[in-house]
């Protein structure tokens, strides 16, 4: 068979395309397609097979369809889009894993798609096969008719990853690939591979390997399976479906609230991305039974929490939405709505500096300083803290609590209260002194003014004295 197919044909191959990689329950193929076959010489229209070997694998029976990738890079005669493919599951009669005598199964014919990319199209069986759990089996294609061009024109037909394998468990690396043709207008017959002219035989015997650097010496065709997994139903559950922080203070955090996400089917969810948070919102994962970064799953019935708080930096209403994706059973879970509003504490000071005008040396005056939580426009408001002053006030400044009570005291929202600030001046000439009042607002008038005279009044011989 080699001796043959290296006589008869030509077997050309193509440099690596780079793919991402897709959830299929068969697969051998790494998802890096390092060349492409096609076919040339002989004396009529191409036939091309191509085919893999799989094993049913316990709870995936039933096969629901392939995946396939035609052709190499665009630059070459790939198989036209639009060329008609007819797909193969075989039987493996005696399960010697060799399809000189397989017995076809079913088959169902389609359309070639994104030639010429490392695109796995989907070919969804019109009627799902279920087969027995442990038997081997074959699935691939066959294409007929295509035109005899001579080398390097030739056409490009099946996409062939040639650096080993990342299959799932009971494969080898290898040896689980097959091609077999013609190059004489005979079609190869799907019952009778081992009859074609060029007879069925593997990969690794049909043409010398690798062609790549670094590439095994073999190759698996980038033919994949789907199947129903009759294992159970992975569900998945999320409650409450939105998360409301209601009004926060601006400049404080608000919250954890947590959402649970639940396990509620018959088999794992699998949970392969969270929406990330953006402030004002984030995300806790150390909370106990917090949801751990994904990819991660969770078995029937277990659960997990996602802990988020709101840090408003601006008033207003303010929203996100969190999508979880998952493996879930359709319909997916509705995004969780978190809602929140961040609310301004207003301080106002009036008047806006305090001046005490000319004051006698030794003497004291006190006027009022209105302190007000002022209104944010909304009727949500919080209770307003005045801690104290900063700086310190010097001698000839004191701040006494008036109706206002000492520091710290609390200001209901749209009250207001009167400290007395009072002026004695131990020395002559002007006094200025800028502070401000410590508080926890998110909105502040800032440092205000604290401003005075102070002059020496002369006692006269006859007792009296001067007004200041």
């Amino acid at each position: 068979m080699a001796i043959r197919c290296i006589r008869a044909i030509a077997l050309f191959l193509l440099f690596p395309w780079q793919s991402c990689l897709a959830l299929d329950e068969y697969r051998l193929d790494d998802g890096v397609k390092d060349s492409a076959w096609g076919l040339a010489g002989g004396s009529g229209d191409i036939s091309f097979a191509w085919l893999n070997r799989f094993t049913v694998e316990p709870g995936l029976e039933t096969i629901t369809g392939l995946r396939v990738a035609f052709g190499g890079d665009s630059g070459n005669n790939n198989v036209p889009n639009g060329t008609s493919v007819t797909f193969y599951l075989w039987a493996d009669p005696n399960q010697d894993g060799d399809p000189s005598d397989a017995v076809v199964i079913t088959s169902w014919s389609d359309l070639v798609a994104n030639t010429g990319s490392n695109t796995l199209n989907t070919y969804t069986l019109p009627s799902p096969q279920t087969l027995t759990a442990g038997d081997s089996f074959f699935a691939g294609a066959i294409i007929n008719g295509l035109a005899n061009v001579p080398f390097p024109n030739d056409v490009r037909v099946g996409a062939l990853d040639e650096d080993g394998s990342d299959s799932i468990p009971n494969y080898p690396p290898n040896l689980q690939s097959w091609v077999a043709s013609s190059n004489q207008s005979i079609p190869v017959d799907p019952g009778d591979l081992d009859g074609a002219v060029n007879a069925v035989a593997r990969v690794s015997n049909a043409f010398p390997l690798p062609t790549c650097q670094g590439c095994s010496g073999d190759g698996t065709w980038l033919i994949r399976i789907n199947a129903q997994d009759l294992s159970g139903t992975p569900q998945l559950s999320i409650s409450p479906d939105s998360l409301n922080f209601g009004p926060s203070r601006v400049g404080e955090i608000a919250g954890p609230l947590a959402t649970t996400l639940t396990s509620s089917g018959t088999a794992s969810v699998d949970v392969t991305a969270i929406t990330p948070a953006t402030s004002p919102w984030f995300l806790n994962t150390l909370v106990p039974g917090a949801c751990p970064t994904p990819p991660f799953s969770l078995v029937p019935g277990a659960s997990c929490t996602l802990d988020y708080t709101f840090a408003p930096t601006a008033a207003g209403l303010q929203s996100t939405s969190i999508t979880v994706s998952s493996n879930t059973a359709p319909p997916p879970p509705a995004p969780v709505l978190l809602l929140g509003e961040g609310v301004d504490v207003i301080l106002e000071v009036l008047p806006l500096n305090l001046d005490f005008g000319t004051v006698a040396l030794g003497e004291t005056v006190t006027a009022p300083l209105q302190v007000i939580n002022a209104g944010n426009g909304t009727a949500t408001g919080f209770d307003l803290e005045v801690l104290g002053v900063n700086p310190a006030l010097p001698p000839e400044f004191v701040v006494a609590p008036g109706t206002c009570g000492p520091f710290p005291f609390t200001i209901a929202y749209q009250a207001g209260c009167d400290l007395e600030v009072q002026f004695t001046p131990a020395a002559p000439g002007g006094h200025i002194f800028t502070t401000e009042l410590i508080t926890d607002a998110s909105v502040t008038p800032g440092p205000f003014d604290l401003t005075g005279n102070a002059v020496v009044v002369e006692i006269f011989a006859d007792r009296f004295q001067a007004s200041p």
